[in-house]
Parts: structure tokens; C-alpha cells; sequence
């Protein structure tokens, strides 16, 4: 708990890893969904919408260039889902941003502000990173 008298900067501030909103934050999670659409962000991230039983769910993937401060195993985790994911849109990008692909999916569950980007859940949580992804027949 924080005194009276702490300086403002030692205030850790709410979206901090140490002050995550409850256990689905920080969690694996594994979802088995629809694929429906891929962007690019600006910063070079995923930004997957997933469908399951006609609610959607956001799925991000960094950019392998952002991961430097990120700890082993998941930073080569995080590559390999990237990669993984360029490999199977390489072979099916003539189809667009927008699939109907069926995947198994594992991420962190991150809380992000509702309604901020196209597909975001109802209660505002995402997966964020990915860890991993399967792409099923």
C-alpha cells in the first residue's frame, strides 16, 4: 500500500504488469475460433479478429522488432507464432484481409479499452501476444 507521503513517481500506474485487472489477465489462454480478418497496425503488430459462437475476440502479434525487453521462452514463442502466420498467409493471400479459416490460437489475456478497434470483445479482453497458432483444416 502506498502512503500519504509517496512521491507521485513511485505511483505504479494501473496498466502495469504488477497491477493486471484479475486472473484472465496474464493467463495462456487457448481459443479455438474463426479467423475472420488480419491488419497491419502501425506499429507493425497483427491485429487478428476472431469469431466464436458470433462474438468476436482481438488477437495481436507483434512485430518481432518490438519484442527486445520481452523474456524467453515467450519472445521466441511470440516469432514463431509471426512466422507461422506469414507462412500461412503467404499461401493464401490472393483471398484478402478477410478469411473464414478455422485456428487454435493460445495467448495472454490482456484487458484493452472497449470498443477501441474493429472486433473487440464486449468486455474489452484480447490476446495479447500470441503465442501460438494452428491453423485447422
Amino acid at each position: 500500500t502506498m502512503g500519504r507521503n509517496t512521491h507521485p513517481s513511485t505511483h505504479v500506474p494501473k496498466w502495469a504488469w504488477t497491477q493486471r485487472a484479475s486472473k484472465a489477465e496474464g493467463a495462456i489462454w487457448r481459443i479455438n475460433a474463426f479467423l475472420l480478418k488480419k491488419k497491419n497496425e502501425t506499429d507493425q503488430d497483427y491485429h487478428l479478429v476472431l469469431q466464436r459462437n458470433g462474438k468476436t475476440l482481438v488477437a495481436e502479434i507483434p512485430n518481432p522488432d518490438c519484442l527486445d525487453d520481452t523474456p524467453e521462452p515467450l519472445k521466441s514463442m511470440i516469432i514463431k507464432a509471426r512466422s507461422d502466420f506469414d507462412d500461412w498467409f503467404a499461401e493464401h493471400h490472393s483471398e484478402g484481409p478477410v478469411f473464414h479459416q478455422r485456428v487454435s490460437i493460445w495467448g495472454i489475456g490482456m484487458f484493452d479499452t472497449q470498443g477501441h478497434a474493429e472486433g473487440t470483445a464486449s468486455n474489452g479482453i484480447e490476446l495479447h501476444p500470441v503465442v501460438k497458432i494452428e491453423f485447422l483444416d
